[in-house]
């Protein structure tokens, strides 16, 4: 197939521009992975658009020729979706990094998919607006990934989603035609919702350019509570007790004991695995005791300081009946960046310490304790080091398998019978095998475990519909469908 691309590059040079085509091997290599680091697929072009009319005249080319794209965004991933499996071409979404239009009167933000998420943030918090959503990668991954993987993050248990947010997108179909999905209004009952078909696609579908979001105003005030338990399962009390209560918080995040052991040993291995500029990790993990098994943090959010105080309060009462080792309040900007920062290492302390593999479960978040249970007999089973952490407040935990020293078939053989025990866990408990990093090519074994047969096939035939030539995304979401 690699000569049936590269002799079209003449071609996509005529429409883009030489620099915006690239073929060295050298190039080619940047944008074979993505977080998935045990994972690549080397394309044999990467080309750089600006624009949805040259998306269109892009993927007419491929369509009519029947030739393979990605689409890419900032390749910040872990379940391989920006991978190009088949080789073919890879659409690199950089250049698309406009933010269209802020309307104050219609609370509603318009942007390319290109832009960095942190970036749009930044723009609507000059006037007094937010879009909630908060994945870890904000400083560095993009708007069309987060749409395409059905991204959250840690604010998610009271706003929501990014699909939350979304009220209208720009398509790029796979045969090169543009349409928009529905209506820039909050209320739509008018036939299939397309736009919602699109979220979570990874690219399958269509290639999303544009989106209208929907944004709020922007908390004045907000305040965190940590606290510290020796037992898992008063832990997990606590969690559903907050709720219980009539607590609403804007955060409720978890870390196991073995979270906190992997950044303590990462430290001491690797001096560059903290920000210069933060704490120290030995000065961090002084701060939880050694008979510590689990960190919660809970916020609160909101336009008066002294009713979140009322709450912080309320979840330090309840925390008492559950055997509570420690109770940290932090109100001020600085605080609150102290008591984050152990949540906040975890992802790059792993990352840079071993290859892991990523799974990311969704499910009842009464359920959170025999998830963690399982996991950790799971580890066990097959020789794995394993840590978990995440969203508790909304059943959505970070699972991750560490590598360590494994050669590379063992690891791919023990990996993979983890990973299908942990699907077949949280399927039993009714959850879901991804939550919100999207199922790419990593997570394609464990569809057949939670979907139907007739399930699948309804996604099949969608796919079929959309791109009959299969050329956008292969190898992705749906495990049996091939060229």
């Amino acid at each position: 197939m690699g000569n049936s691309v590269l002799k079209y590059k003449d071609v996509f040079v005529s429409l883009l521009g030489e620099r915006y085509v690239l073929s060295e091997s050298e190039q080619l290599e940047g944008y074979a992975q993505d977080e998935t680091r045990d994972l690549g697929y080397l394309p044999e072009l990467v080309l750089k658009p600006k624009n949805s009319a040259e998306i269109s005249q892009v993927l007419t080319v491929c369509h009519r020729e029947g030739l393979t794209v990605t689409p890419r965004g900032g390749g910040s991933g872990v379940s391989g979706g920006a991978q190009p499996v088949e080789g073919g071409i890879v659409l690199c979404m950089e250049r698309l990094n406009s933010i269209c239009d802020i309307n104050q009167s219609n609370m509603t933000v318009t942007v390319e998919t290109g832009v960095i998420t942190q970036e749009v943030n930044e723009q609507l918090m000059q006037y007094g607006l937010w879009l909630p959503p908060d994945p870890g990668s904000a400083a560095f991954c993009q708007i069309g990934g987060n749409l395409s993987e059905m991204a959250a993050g840690p604010k998610s248990v009271k706003y929501g989603a990014f699909k939350d947010y979304v009220l209208n997108l720009q398509v790029v179909l796979p045969d090169g035609r543009i349409t928009w999905t529905g209506a820039n209004v909050r209320k739509l009952a008018c036939g299939y919702n397309l736009t919602q078909l699109m979220l979570g696609s990874e690219g399958t579908l269509g290639i999303i350019t544009r989106v209208v979001f929907k944004v709020v105003p922007l908390p004045k005030e907000e305040i965190l509570v940590r606290l510290a338990f020796s037992s898992l399962q008063n832990a997990c009390d606590m969690i559903c007790k907050v709720f219980e209560a009539g607590l609403t918080p804007s955060e409720l995040e978890f870390i196991d004991r073995d979270s906190i052991d992997a950044v303590s040993a990462a430290k001491k291995e690797a001096s560059n695995a903290i920000d210069a500029n933060s704490k120290s990790a030995s000065e961090v993990v002084k701060e939880v005791s050694d008979n510590t098994e689990v960190l919660l943090w809970i916020g609160f959010d909101g336009a008066n300081r002294d009713l979140l105080l009322e709450d912080a309060e309320t979840a330090a009462d309840l925390a008492q009946a559950y055997g509570v080792l420690e109770v940290l309040v932090a109100q001020e900007p600085a605080q609150k960046r102290r008591l984050w920062e152990y949540r906040h290492l975890i992802g790059k302390t792993i990352m840079e310490a071993t290859i892991f593999r990523d799974i990311d479960l969704s499910f009842p978040r009464s359920a959170l304790r025999d998830i963690v249970v399982g996991t950790k007999q799971v580890g066990e089973k097959y020789g794995l080091r394993t840590v978990c952490f995440g969203h508790c407040g909304d059943g959505n935990i970070h699972i991750q398998l560490l590598r360590d020293e494994l050669e590379d078939a063992k690891w791919d053989e023990l990996s993979t019978l983890a990973v299908t025990e942990l699907y077949e866990l949280t399927t039993a408990h009714g959850g879901a095998i991804s939550g919100e990093h999207g199922i790419g090519c990593v997570a394609t074994l464990g569809m057949s475990l939670m979907f139907s047969e007739v399930q699948l096939e309804l996604m099949q035939g969608i796919k079929t519909l959309f791109d009959p030539k299969n050329i956008l995304n292969p190898g992705k979401i749906i495990p049996d469908l091939s060229r």
